[in-house]
C-alpha cells in the first residue's frame, strides 16, 4: 500500500512538473498561444507583371511589422489576432493601442506571433482601373497550420475566415486613376495554435495576385 501511495505521489509530482513546463511556454498576447515549434517568415519584394489588356501595373507587397523572429502559434480569434497585430508595449507593460511597427506582432515574452503585410497597386495605364487582390498561394514544406486573414487596418482583424486561395480575399480597391496608387490593404500571416504539440517548422512563401478591371494581372511573392 505504501509503495502504491509512493507511486501516486510520484505521478502527481510528475504532473505538477509537466504543468509548470507547459506554463513556461505560454505566450502572452492573450495568454493562450504556445511556442512549441516555429516557422520563418521571408521578406517581401515588388514584382512587375505582364499586362493582359492594359499597361502592366506595379504590385507592392510589404512586410509592415518589424518582428523578425520565428513564428510561434497564436489563437485564431478576432481578439487575439488583433492584439497580436498591435503587439506588446514593453514600456507600458500592455498591448499597444496604436500602430507600432517595432512592437507589432510581438508578445510579452518577445516572441513573434504573426506578420502584417500591406499591399498596394500602382496603375501604370492611362485609364482608371479597379483591382481585385487575392492571396493565391501560401505554403511551406512543414507548415500545415499556416494561415492568413484579411485585416480591416494594420491593427485590426474583424474576421478569422481564411483568405488562402480566396478570390478577392485581401481586398477590392476603389477605382485607381491612371498613374495613381491604390490605398493600402492589409493581411496577416500566422500559425494557428492547436493547444497541443505542433510540427510546424521551416520557411514559407506566398503569392499575392492583383487582377485589374482592364484585364491586366500582376503577381508578387513574399
Amino acid at each position: 500500500m505504501f509503495e502504491e501511495g509512493q507511486k501516486n505521489n510520484t505521478n502527481k509530482n510528475g504532473l505538477i512538473y509537466a504543468i509548470v513546463g507547459v506554463a513556461v511556454l505560454i505566450v502572452a498576447v492573450a495568454g493562450s498561444a504556445y511556442a512549441y515549434y516555429s516557422a520563418t517568415a521571408t521578406d517581401t519584394s515588388t514584382v512587375k507583371g505582364t499586362a493582359g489588356g492594359g499597361a502592366a501595373p506595379t504590385l507592392t507587397v510589404k512586410k509592415e511589422s518589424n518582428a523578425s523572429g520565428n513564428l510561434v502559434p497564436i489563437d485564431k480569434t478576432v481578439e487575439t489576432l488583433t492584439k497580436g497585430a498591435k503587439g506588446w508595449n514593453t514600456a507600458s507593460n500592455a498591448v499597444n493601442t496604436a500602430w507600432n511597427a517595432a512592437q507589432s506582432c510581438t508578445d510579452k515574452n518577445g516572441n513573434t506571433v504573426c506578420q502584417v503585410y500591406s499591399v498596394t497597386v500602382k496603375n501604370n495605364s492611362n485609364t482608371s482601373v479597379i483591382y481585385d487582390i487575392s492571396l493565391t498561394a501560401l505554403s511551406g514544406a512543414k507548415t500545415p497550420n499556416l494561415d492568413a486573414v484579411k485585416m480591416a487596418s494594420n491593427i485590426s482583424v474583424t474576421s478569422v475566415t481564411s483568405i488562402k486561395g480566396v478570390n478577392k480575399g485581401i481586398c477590392t480597391t476603389t477605382s485607381v486613376a491612371g498613374g495613381g496608387t491604390s490605398t493600402a490593404c492589409y493581411f496577416m500571416v500566422f500559425i494557428t495554435n492547436l493547444n497541443s504539440a505542433q510540427t510546424d517548422s521551416g520557411a514559407f512563401t506566398g503569392t499575392v495576385t492583383a487582377v485589374g478591371s482592364n484585364g491586366a494581372e500582376v503577381k508578387a511573392q513574399f
